[in-house]
């Protein structure tokens, strides 16, 4: 299992052969800026050290087609908020939800703030009534999106 954005890093690197100078991550100012548009104190230790390592660029494939960088994610409540209320969603975002991913705009990932510096990973899908939990944790996300694309990867998927 991965344990840490350096450990998602050094994985990415074996199996793409990248150069660590092809990641490209985020200020500190920049995700001061992420806080304030999604109207949060604080960030999970471990999301602050994924953007500060790769919030705007990570090589190879693992997230293609996917919007986490930094980009998307300044506007992910706004997005989410519009999805749903277009989707005529019961569900209301809470004040410490923070959007970190979406996957074409009807899977919307987040976790609370509030629960700890590596938090468990929710979604929301379309046509759903509530968001479920995905993973027990960020790191634990960082795995799946590994096992993911080395699947990809080594049966020349991608």
């Amino acid at each position: 299992m991965i344990v840490s954005v350096d450990d998602f890093i050094q994985k990415l690197i074996q199996i793409d052969k990248s150069n660590v100078l092809e990641f490209h991550g985020c200020s500190h100012d920049e995700i001061r800026k992420l806080m304030k548009n999604q109207s949060v104190e604080k960030l999970p230790n471990i999301y602050i050290d994924f953007m500060v390592k790769l919030g705007k660029n990570c090589p190879g494939s693992v997230f293609r087609g996917e919007d986490l960088y930094y980009e998307s994610v300044l506007e992910l409540k706004d997005v989410f908020a519009d999805f749903l209320e277009y989707e005529k969603a019961e569900w209301e975002i809470p004040d410490n939800i923070f959007i970190f991913w979406t996957h074409h705009n009807y899977k919307f990932y987040f976790f609370d703030v509030t629960e700890g510096d590596n938090p468990p990973i929710y979604v929301f899908i379309e046509g759903e009534k509530h968001p479920l939990l995905t993973a027990k944790s960020f790191s634990v996300q960082l795995t799946a999106f590994y096992k993911q694309h080395e699947y990809a990867v080594v049966n020349n998927l991608r």
